[in-house]
């Protein structure tokens, strides 16, 4: 099963495009989540059967592409580039748009899964975001361009906790994806101290972390547990102040007690942001000047959500921990 097909795109609109006529291909008005705001361009809907595919495209300078709900695969580059990709495909439809100079020619290729995919379960600072957040990521739409080997499933959603995110039915739909040896990334923390229907205690958060990873063991996939990203909060004498206290821990006692791998996020953000210190390290998050951002045009000052660049630097650090427990 394989089919290409060539176009040019200018910065708002497809050319016009051949396709093998075995396969579907249609130029929808739905937007990739987290395309920039003031260059949204019509993303191609491909029909596919679910499944792992390797992505080849030839992709000229300055431009930007996007993967199935929102991986960023590639920003602009000076030069030419031919961008090699293994993709997940969940519902019956590959996803792909771009904007900038331009694709010159995509080639979608089935192939058999020689490794592990990466399934994602957590909150807002893993998720994927809508148009209307933009400049903000978060750092789970930054591995498709660090780990082009790897399929990943990004099921993480804005808002919830280890509690209410199974109570929605987030999980199950991570389950119905796990396969034997897959990787199920596991970051919660932030909602779990909310006081409305979403908070849990520190116990009963170590519960919920329990049950995914007994119920990832049971589908043979390998759980890793990762306490939650901190948040940008200094103290006056520039030191970091740990607003999840009495969640971290548990994650840390769970991944010890249960021998699962562990990421300590929480002690490794921590660090990067006390290297940059206090000014550069808004860099990594939300926080924008009035009119820099039409999205946010009286301005924004956020310390729980990463910009572009913070999203890449966390995605960065737990590829790093992955790779040196040998996960990669």
């Amino acid at each position: 099963m394989k089919f290409t097909f060539k176009s040019t795109v200018d910065k708002r609109q497809f050319s016009p495009f051949s396709v093998n006529a075995c396969f579907k291909l249609t130029c929808g008005e739905h937007f990739l989540p987290g395309q920039y705001h003031d260059e949204q361009v019509p993303s191609f809907l491909i029909s596919v059967p679910k499944g792992i595919y390797q992505l080849r495209a030839e992709v000229e300078p300055h431009t930007t592409v996007k993967l199935l709900t929102g991986q960023l695969a590639l920003s602009p580059r000076k030069e030419a580039f031919i961008m090699t990709n293994d993709v997940y495909v969940e519902k019956n439809q590959f996803e792909i748009a771009w904007w900038g100079n331009g694709v010159v020619s995509l080639e979608l290729v089935p192939i058999k899964l020689s490794h592990r995919k990466m399934v994602l379960i957590g909150d807002s600072t893993m998720s994927e975001h809508p148009p209307g957040h933009y400049p903000q990521y978060g750092w789970g739409q930054l591995l498709a361009e660090q780990l082009r080997g790897y399929p990943i499933l990004n099921i993480a959603q804005s808002g919830r906790s280890s509690k209410s995110f199974r109570e929605e039915g987030h999980f199950e739909r991570a389950l119905q994806h796990l396969k034997e040896d897959d990787l199920l990334i596991i970051q919660f923390g932030h909602n779990d101290q909310k006081t409305d229907h979403r908070g849990t205690t520190p116990e009963e958060f170590k519960l919920n972390l329990k049950q995914y990873v007994e119920e990832a063991r049971n589908k043979g996939a390998v759980p890793v547990l990762l306490s939650p990203v901190q948040r940008r909060y200094f103290s006056e004498g520039g030191e970091m102040f740990n607003p999840h206290q009495g969640y971290d821990e548990k994650v840390a006692e769970l991944a010890n007690e249960e021998e699962v791998a562990f990421i300590d996020l929480t002690k490794l953000s921590s660090e990067a942001y006390q290297r940059l210190g206090i000014e550069a390290s808004k860099k990594w998050f939300m926080w924008l000047k009035p009119g820099e951002s039409p999205n946010y045009p009286e301005g924004n000052e956020d310390n729980t959500h990463f910009s572009e660049t913070g999203a890449r630097a966390i995605a960065g650090i737990v590829i790093s921990e992955l790779q040196k427990q040998n996960l990669l």
